[in-house]
């Protein structure tokens, strides 16, 4: 209080000197503000803070003596329902010292294997974690600089999906539009490649981050669409007779929030494939499936997820909903097959779901007859942990996963 009262009369103190004088006045004013920081720093204490896009956490409690904090995702709203995202900043911690860091969880394989940290929030570095019996884990390290950001694992944010898809606009293959505007008033990107002014054929569906934890699957996805529109022969083929469209990030408020998504109320994303939805996105895309199901023959559908945190399963894992369509069962395989080939590795896993409400179902035509792919529609869960040599992943082999698939969607194509 005294500081305050002193900063306040030194306010006044200026307002009356001659202007020959005020160099003193603000001097005086700085060493003022020079002891009010010493003491609050004096004071401080580990905390967190969540207040930036994207942003999710809850402390628990912090202890200065150990050098340790308890958080979990936050509960604030019914989207945190799943609550397996975090993403936060970290002050206050002596750097001379190991922290502690601890994140509780509803389930264990909501816990993440590989936790990421930066100082800057752009390059972000893995620690691997240790599991407690009270699903959560636990990881230390020396941290260097006096503010750190840790989240579940390689934030991609909304305004990163904003950004690529700009620095995308200018290529002679890409039409960039908004798809909607979502329930929040923010803008769904829409992404068509192809040749303009060419005579296409067919027309690929591409969808992603329908559940707004996901977010290997954009580091995925661009690189997809970076081979797409690149010189690449394949490409330049594949572009010749077909148009992909694509929504790189479907539920845009939850990402921009940093809420979980899965199994949202009112409805999950990836279940609100009715006649009827529910939510914006949702309802121009399969407007938009049945108009261009109209104009070009339907070849390929593919939904872009991620697996849980704490899952451990091959680079990625395909699930086919629909193994009694036999026909798009073998195409599937087909594809598959491909990737295989061109990878130089073996996959992943085929197996079916528990109902038709998905994307990829209603994509099939199971859940609208109108609707006939002559390809075959499939749900892509890109891997949140480990490569094909049980390594962890970075963010530079997650492009490449993608750029192989989209190589091979284009042999498949052909």
């Amino acid at each position: 209080m005294f500081i305050v009262i002193c900063f306040a009369k030194e306010i006044k103190f200026f307002e009356r000197l001659h202007k020959d004088y005020c160099i003193f006045a603000i001097m005086k004013i700085y060493l003022i503000f020079l002891i009010f920081i010493g003491v609050f720093s004096a004071s401080a204490q580990i905390s967190i803070f969540a207040d930036f896009e994207n942003g999710n956490a809850e402390l628990i409690y912090s202890n200065d003596s150990l050098n340790s904090v308890l958080i979990k995702p936050s509960l604030e709203n019914d989207v945190n329902t799943t609550r397996c995202w975090f993403n936060f900043g970290l002050i206050g911690y002596d750097t001379s010292k190991i922290c502690s860091v601890e994140i509780e969880f509803v389930n264990y394989i909501m816990a993440p294997q590989y936790p990421v940290f930066s100082y800057d929030m752009v390059n972000w570095q893995r620690i691997e974690t240790s599991y407690t019996e009270t699903k959560s884990v636990r990881f230390t390290h020396k941290f260097h600089n006096d503010t750190v950001y840790i989240a579940a694992g390689y934030p991609y944010t909304y305004s990163k999906i904003i950004s690529f898809v700009d620095s995308i606009s200018v290529n002679k293959y890409v039409d960039t539009s908004t798809l909607v505007y979502s329930e929040g008033g923010l803008r769904v990107p829409l992404i068509v490649i192809g040749n303009k002014n060419s005579n296409a054929k067919d027309v690929v569906w591409i969808i992603g981050r329908q559940h707004a934890f996901e977010t290997t699957m954009n580091y995925t996805l661009e690189g997809f669409i970076k081979f797409l529109i690149s010189d690449d022969k394949k490409a330049h083929k594949m572009r010749k007779k077909t148009l992909i469209y694509v929504v790189p990030m479907v539920d845009v408020d939850n990402v921009f929030l940093g809420a979980s998504g899965r199994m949202q109320k009112p409805v999950d994303f990836n279940r609100d494939w009715s006649l009827n939805s529910h939510w914006k996105a949702v309802k121009r895309i399969q407007e938009l499936i049945r108009e261009t199901n109209n104009k070009y023959n339907y070849r390929v559908f593919l939904d872009f997820h991620s697996t849980y945190p704490g899952a451990s399963k091959p680079i990625f894992g395909i699930f086919n909903e629909y193994t009694q369509l036999q026909a798009e069962f073998h195409r599937l395989r087909k594809f598959l097959n491909i990737y295989e080939k061109n990878a130089g590795y073996p996959l992943t896993e085929i197996r079916g779901t528990m109902d038709n409400f998905y994307a990829d179902a209603f994509s099939s035509g199971l859940r609208d007859p109108d609707i006939n792919v002559s390809g075959f529609s499939t749900t892509v869960e890109c891997d949140w942990n480990n490569n094909h040599n049980g390594k962890p992943l970075n963010v530079y082999e997650l492009r490449m996963i993608g750029m192989l698939m989209a190589e091979s969607l284009c042999d498949y194509l052909k």
